[in-house]
């Protein structure tokens, strides 16, 4: 390329025949000063255009840097979600079997107080059974010693009625030990 300071250090030969040296001069400094002002400009602007493309460089850096962070971020918020349902779907399992287990338990529980409020039922079931026949039969010796027997012989049936009370008591004492003692082994 041709610099201004190479047309202004043209010199032309001079011919028999020439060219006016003074309109060539003229004519030339004018093509100088234009080419020089278009060189300037055209070094401008390639100072321009390098800034420019290391400004694009630099964003397109950046828009990478944007882009990949965008998918790391992507993924991230992805694995956090993935990870939050699947804590998400373990406490609700373990709440489902630990629901199960407490309802289970709680059966277990009502079958044990069922079978001992049966125990017990049948028990005092037996006693009343017990206490209505030794009621019946003191009851029948009463009445059969009221109509044929003196009052020395039912004093000898005060005497069988404390012995049976005692009996009874006795048996009442083992059967309410009895009941006690599975209570508090329950």
């Amino acid at each position: 390329m041709i610099t201004p300071l190479d047309i202004q250090n043209k010199v032309f030969n001079k011919d028999f025949r020439g060219y006016s040296v003074a309109e060539v001069d003229e004519f030339l400094n004018t093509i100088i000063e234009s080419y020089e002002q278009l060189y300037r400009q055209n070094i401008e602007n390639r100072d321009k255009i390098t800034s420019m493309n290391d400004t694009i460089n630099h964003y397109k850096a950046l828009e990478e840097t944007l882009k990949s962070t965008l998918v790391v971020a992507q993924q991230t918020g992805e694995n956090i979600q993935k990870v939050a349902e699947e804590k998400a779907k373990s406490i609700v399992d373990e709440a489902y079997a630990s629901s199960k287990k407490i309802i289970s338990d709680a059966h277990d529980e009502v079958k044990s107080i069922s079978n001992k409020y049966d125990e017990i039922k049948r028990n005092v079931d037996l006693y009343r059974m017990r206490m209505t026949g030794l009621i019946n039969s003191l009851l029948d010796l009463l009445n059969s010693a009221a109509s044929d027997k003196t009052l020395t012989e039912i004093v000898g049936v005060n005497e069988a009625l404390q012995q049976l009370e005692e009996s009874a008591g006795m048996s009442e004492n083992a059967d309410g030990a009895e009941q006690e003692e599975n209570l508090t082994s329950e």
